[in-house]
């Protein structure tokens, strides 16, 4: 598959940041998320999908909803406990962001991705 150059920047670049924060949630000596494993899992699979064409329609859902999740969830705690810190609010913007950019991903390529996946 011929994908374009955009969209797999797109996936590398997500994917790597996905990785990154799992790999660093991970060697946390203070804390250890559960989710840590399933974050670097799936920052793999969306960085898979920038090589592989049968992974590509795969890893850009995944990244939108990874990406919203993130968000959604934020903002329920917000709801829930009030107003965060501002660090948090910078992930949140971030997480916003990038659910974003996947969202185009899609829109823009599902035509190009999706005749692959069948």
């Amino acid at each position: 598959m011929k994908n374009s150059k955009v969209l797999k920047t797109i996936l590398v670049f997500l994917g790597l940041s996905l990785m990154t924060l799992g790999i660093l949630q991970l060697s946390s000596p203070v804390e250890f998320y559960a989710n840590s494993g399933v974050v670097l899992g799936m920052g793999i699979l969306i960085l898979l999908g920038a090589f592989f064409p049968t992974l590509t329609f795969t890893s850009t859902i995944v990244s939108v909803a990874i990406f919203l999740s993130f968000v959604y969830v934020r903002l329920l705690g917000i709801a829930a406990d009030g107003v965060l810190r501002p660090d948090i609010i910078t992930g949140i913007v971030f997480e916003l962001i990038f659910g974003l950019v996947s969202i185009f991903a899609f829109l823009k390529y599902r035509k190009k991705i999706t005749k692959y996946t069948t």
